[in-house]
């Protein structure tokens, strides 16, 4: 039986590069370091089509909860879904300077991610491992 991706996990431990990153992963812990993502957008309430600061026009399940012009001059009525998040009463918006915000990725998915580990596959080949062992006895 293959196993393609423990044997690639069995290489990287016994290389010992796991343990490396590993231990600068707890290093940077426990001198207080957080690791960050870039983040480049954040989503808001959607406020609907030509709100003002202080205005709201999109309710939270994406439904206008009053009658309005948009900016683009087209009138929405009470009830319709609204055009600006197409009803899901949240927006993307760009940030004009990227902001960093803490990973919310354990060790372990920092360490998958480096290495390039699929833990899903890891799991199927290692059940499939198992239930061939099983078979055997």
């Amino acid at each position: 039986m293959t196993t393609p991706e423990l044997d690639r996990q069995s290489a990287i431990i016994e290389s010992g590069k796991a343990e490396a990153v590993q231990d600068l992963l707890d290093w940077l812990e426990e001198q207080g370091y957080t690791i960050c993502e870039t983040q480049t957008t954040r989503t808001d309430f959607c406020n609907g089509p030509g709100s003002s600061l202080g205005t709201t026009s999109c309710g939270m399940d994406g439904k206008l909860i009053r009658d309005i012009t948009g900016r683009d001059g087209k009138r929405y009525y009470k009830g319709d879904t609204c055009p600006e998040c197409h009803g899901t009463g949240e927006v993307t918006v760009d940030l004009t300077e990227p902001r960093y915000m803490p990973t919310f990725k354990t060790k372990q998915a920092l360490m998958e991610d480096h290495f390039g580990i699929d833990p899903k596959k890891i799991e199927a080949e290692r059940r499939a491992l198992l239930a061939a062992l099983r078979s055997q006895s």
